[in-house]
Order: C-alpha cells, then structure tokens, then sequence
C-alpha cells in the first residue's frame, strides 16, 4: 500500500521538474529568429485591432472627411488627378495639394467608392510610420524594444487614432509620416554627414508640403533650432548638398502650385488667403483660442492619457541616457517650437499638433524600454519573455482596451455624429430609386453618398434649407422656398426638416429608419 501511494507523488514530482526547466528548454531549442518572427507577427496583430478593426463601419464624418471623399470620387469620374474638384467645380475651399485624394481615388479605383478607400491611406500612413519607428530604434539607437513600445503608444493615443488622425480620411496621418520621416531623416545627416539622408529630407518635406501645403514646413524652424544647439550650423550651410537638396524640393513642390495655377487661376491668391495669411494671422469659422489652448485641450480632453503623464519621466530617462540624449533633445527642441507656432497663430484647430505625437510617443517608448531594461536583470532568462508580456500588459491593456472597445461600439469619432445617419437610411431605402434628401445645412456626408447612389442608378436630389456661406463651395442641390410636387418623397433625418414639411404640406409617413423617415407629399396645406 505504502508504495502504490507513493506512486503518484514521485509521478507528480517528475513531471514538476520537468515542468520547471520548460522555459530552458525552449530557450535553448527554439531559433531565436522564430521568437522574433513570432513576437513580430504578435505586434501586427494588436496592431490590426487598433488600426484596421471596423475601420469601414462608420460613415464618413460629416466635415473634412467626406469633402475630401467627394473630392476623390470625382477624380475618379473625371479623370483630372491634378486639381480636386468639389461638385465639378475645382475646390477653393479646400486648398491643399492632391496627394492624399489622388491616393484615395487609387484605391477607389481597386475598392470601390467606399469608407475603406477613403480612410485606407491614413491607416496605411499610421503602419508605415509604427515601422519607420521601430527601425529608427533598431539601427539607430540599437534600442529594438523602444520603437515597439513607442509604437504602442502611439497606436494608443485617442488623439492619434481619431477623426483627423489614423482612422480617418484627412490629411494629418499623412502629414504626421512625412514630418517624422523628414525630422529623422535630417537627425540621421547631423549624425553621419551621409549625403544621402539630406536628399531623404529634402523628399519628405516636399511630400509634407504635397499632403498639407504649409503645415508640412511647421517642423524646419525646430530643425534649425536644433542644428544652432548642436553648434553643427556652420558645418551643415557650407555643404553643397543641402542646396542641391533644397533646391529639389523646393522645385518638387513649386512645380505642383504653378501647374495647378495654370490649370485653375486664382488657385494661388485662394492657398494664401485660407492656408497662410487668411488662417495664419487670422482665425477661420471662429476657431479662435487663447495661445495655451493646446497645452489646456491635451490634458482636459484626455486624449493624450495616460500618456501625457510619462512624458516628463521619458525626457529624464532620454537626457540622461547617452544613446538617446541627442534625439531627445531634436523632439524636445522641435515639440517646444512647433508647439509655439501653433499656439501664436490665429486659427487653432485640436488635430493641429497630431504631427508632433509620434515623437513624442517614441520617446515614450525609449523611458519604458529602460525601465524594462532594469527590470528585467530581477527576472532569470528563461521567464523574461513570459515577463515582458505581463510588462506591456500591465502598461497598454487599459489604453489599448478603450480603444479597441470604441471600434467595437462605432463610437462616433468627429463632430455632429447625429448628422451622419444618412447613409445607413439611403442603405436600409435602397429599393427607392427617386427621392430628395431635405437637410438643414451643407453635408459633405450626403453629397458623398448621394453620389454613389446616383452612380449606381438612383435618382436622389437635395434641398437644403439654409444655403451654405458662398466660400464653402457647396452646389448640386436645390434650396430655399419649398415647393415639392404631389407623389415627392422626402427623407428626412433632422427635426427642423421634419417640422417645416408639416407646416407646409399633406403628407404621409412611408418608411422608417431610426431617427430618419421617408415621408411622401399629398399636397399643400
């Protein structure tokens, strides 16, 4: 008896042991390259959910978005991938260059006209700049672990992964490339005199230029700063290079203005009136705040949280670290003067300082890779992986966890969410070939999917009951007094449209879809 029981408890014991050295074995036994592989396809994957997941469930948002969605539609229609064009005219309310639409007309052309071409190069620009990130911190710093936690911070940013920012159709993720690309680019060229790098800068900036217009240039004064602080100034202007580069960009991006100029006159006098004199030295649609509005917006509207609390440990750890004190002095130096051109113009706008939040967040990344560094002497090897798990866990679940949670809900990421409803009720009315859509005010939304309808075989029209401010640009509609036939139907999602066809007509409730109806016209009162 006394053996049989003792029989499980050496069978338990082995297998403990043998149990116990099982991360051992697997270190010694698995090829390091497959780990890494692994990690990384891990990486992509909680990227995926971050980036990608229900990224075509929502409308397209009522402002910025679906203008630069009608845009691309048409460029697509007409063949014109010069010169935006807005309800076939060229587009002088919305002034920038063409890259960003002529990529979302690209995909339009693969896709479809849908939420996904349109917002699929901003999702594209936030991963090309996740490993831009990661290899800068690679090859650069020798700091691999930094550029994928930087990374993560990034991707979970509420400011970042926004209206305006990688989930949207509008230029900031893309600009946000470009300017990380070129400030980098140009830290690589005081660090090694590499000609190449200087060529790479001069590249970038024109593309920022080509996505933005002027916002793409709101990071050389800080560059400028740096190379002053560096005491490199002198060095840098007597190399034939830097003019060589310059030059190229500066012809990169003059070429586009003047051609368009020649194609659409005015184009020039409409770019300085709204992107630099008119929106620089003055506010635009009121968007007018006090020069600490940034500073006061990051933190009250905790877009930026829980990160913005580990930035002034993250500039400690940076300073004082050789291999990253002169990259935190560049995104310390650029933040503090982008920060002040933003903050002493007259418009200012919440997505403006989205350029300098992926440097900010790979800052980060480099103060939580030394605090994992010094955390991870406390912990054997073969139980360091299962460590750094726990690690990123105990820092990203919460942040990572509310944004994925927001894809999930489709919480309505812009402005006037209630005024985008009208897609999912032309959608669930798809079987009404001929109506009107009575609104209260110009909606870039309904234009949009007017169009794609219209486009299928539909015939839908507009009424807007308040015409837009002429400098909107906004035709292609009909508005004014009333005056709707019998047997018209009307689909309505706005109360006030609601109340003045039943105060001026007989009517009868057809269909309905949430908060929008379909009403048909009987006749006058």
């Amino acid at each position: 008896m006394l053996e049989i029981s003792s029989a499980p408890f050496s069978f338990s014991r082995t297998h403990l042991s043998i149990l116990s050295r099982l991360p051992t074995l697997a270190a010694k036994t698995i090829p390091m390259r497959f780990t890494k592989g692994l990690y990384f396809i891990l990486f992509l994957v909680a990227c995926y959910f971050l980036l990608f997941l229900h990224l075509d469930s929502q409308a397209l948002h009522l402002w910025d978005e679906s203008r630069r969605a009608v845009s691309a539609f048409e460029m697509v229609q007409n063949g014109n991938w010069l010169i935006p064009m807005f309800e076939g005219q060229p587009d002088m309310y919305g002034t920038k260059p063409a890259l960003l639409i002529a990529l979302q007309a690209f995909f339009m052309t693969f896709l479809g006209y849908n939420e996904l071409a349109v917002r699929l190069p901003s999702v594209l620009a936030a991963l090309a700049t996740v490993f831009m990130l990661i290899h800068f911190a690679k090859h650069w710093l020798r700091l691999p672990f930094a550029g994928y936690l930087g990374s993560l911070v990034l991707l979970t940013s509420l400011m970042y992964i926004n209206y305006h920012g990688a989930v949207s159709g509008d230029y900031d993720a893309l600009l946000c490339l470009w300017t990380t690309a070129y400030a980098l680019s140009y830290y690589k060229y005081l660090e090694s005199f590499d000609k190449k790098y200087i060529y790479y800068t001069g590249l970038f900036v024109a593309l920022a230029c080509l996505t933005k217009s002027i916002a793409g240039l709101f990071f050389a004064p800080g560059l400028i700063v740096y190379t002053l602080f560096r005491r490199q100034f002198q060095e840098v202007i007597r190399k034939a290079d830097l003019y060589y580069a310059a030059t190229g960009s500066i012809a990169l991006i003059l070429s586009y203005y003047f051609l368009r100029e020649i194609y659409n006159p005015g184009y020039l006098h409409a770019v300085w009136m709204n992107e630099i004199y008119g929106r620089y030295f003055a506010p635009q649609e009121g968007h007018t705040h006090d020069v600490w509005y940034y500073l006061r917006h990051t933190y009250e509207s905790k877009r930026f949280h829980p990160w913005v609390f580990f930035l002034p440990f993250a500039f400690i750890i940076g300073y004082f670290n050789d291999k990253t004190k002169a990259i935190t002095q560049l995104i310390l130096i650029n933040a503090l003067v982008f920060l002040w051109i933003l903050s002493n113009g007259g418009t200012k706008l919440e997505w403006y300082p989205l350029p300098i939040i992926p440097s900010l967040s790979f800052l980060i990344g480099i103060a939580l890779a030394w605090l994992w560094e010094h955390m991870r002497s406390l912990v054997s090897s073969p139980y360091q992986a299962m460590m750094a798990g726990l690690f990123i866990l105990a820092i990203f679940a919460q942040p990572y966890g509310k944004i994925v949670q927001r894809h999930l809900n489709n919480t309505p990421l812009g402005w006037d969410g209630w005024l985008e409803h009208y897609r999912d009720a032309m959608e669930a009315f798809s079987d009404e070939k001929t109506y009107t859509v009575l609104h209260g005010r110009y909606n870039g939304h309904v234009v949009f999917y007017k169009k794609i309808w219209n486009h299928q075989g539909h015939n839908i029209t507009q009424h807007i009951l308040h015409p837009p401010a002429p400098h909107v640009q906004a035709t292609g509609f009909s508005t004014g007094r009333l005056n709707f036939p019998k047997g018209q139907k009307l689909l309505m999602c706005e109360g006030e449209a609601f109340d003045r066809i039943r105060e001026t007509y007989e009517y009868k409730e057809v269909r309905w879809y949430g908060k929008c109806q379909m009403w048909e016209i009987i006749g006058p009162k």
